[in-house]
């Protein structure tokens, strides 16, 4: 289904997908993200604050912005193997042709039968975490910086909106080249060797199809995502 849309852009991916398998395979994969978001939430917001209370009594206060963003990046990396299992079983979910898939569920269990805990529910753990680390102590550095130069320029809300959907981009953006080799890895089947789930052997594949544009594959769509 990957190939499917090799050289697509979003709106190709998103026109084609609606018809030829109906607007409802644009929201596949929905439910696992959805359950899952107040405990992935929980787990960021809980962590980081406990870190960066941790790093203040260690550090002192002088240093707000260090704090931070280490709180930030220990943060994500905590909730990398959470994220890993549900962006694995929503990617998988939606490279399946077809509305009438297997459930989430059913895709999770299916793969831990066929080969095991380790790869059934961790494939994509090493980018995952890549990502996740640098991007969310980027994520709290952006946002505490931009919504304290905001202040007495935009009312509250207005800069705490804006403040989150800049440290979005900004975090996202940065990592983004690393999102689409773990979105590749996550979307192999459980058949593929070893080497072909190694992000070296996904960078040289995706190079040789694409070039350099492989590593900005749907990076429009992430900073609306990011911002909004």
């Amino acid at each position: 289904a990957m190939s499917h849309f090799d050289r697509g852009t979003t709106y190709q991916v998103l026109s084609h997908t609606a018809r030829d398998e109906g607007y409802r395979a644009l929201y596949k994969g929905l439910s696992f993200p959805l359950c899952s978001t107040a405990l992935l939430n929980a787990v960021v917001f809980g962590v980081e604050g406990i870190s960066e209370r941790a790093l203040k009594s260690l550090w002192s206060e002088e240093r707000p912005m260090l704090t931070g963003f280490v709180a930030g990046c220990i943060a994500g990396l905590a909730q990398s193997p959470l994220v890993c299992t549900v962006d694995l079983v929503k990617t998988q979910r939606q490279v399946q042709l077809g509305w009438h898939g297997d459930s989430p569920v059913g895709i999770f269990r299916s793969r831990i039968s066929d080969v095991g805990l380790r790869r059934g529910a961790f494939q994509g753990l090493g980018p995952t975490a890549l990502k996740e680390c640098p991007s969310y102590g980027v994520y709290f550095l952006v946002y505490e910086q931009s919504k304290r130069l905001s202040e007495g320029h935009l009312p509250t809300v207005p800069a705490t909106l804006l403040s989150g959907g800049l440290a979005g981009c900004v975090a996202l953006g940065m990592i983004h080249p690393v999102e689409v080799v773990k979105s590749r890895i996550q979307a192999l089947p459980t058949s593929c060797s070893h080497q072909e789930r190694t992000p070296l052997y996904v960078i040289r594949q995706g190079l040789h199809r694409e070039g350099l544009a492989f590593f900005l594959r749907g990076f429009g769509a992430a900073m609306a995502r990011a911002f909004v």
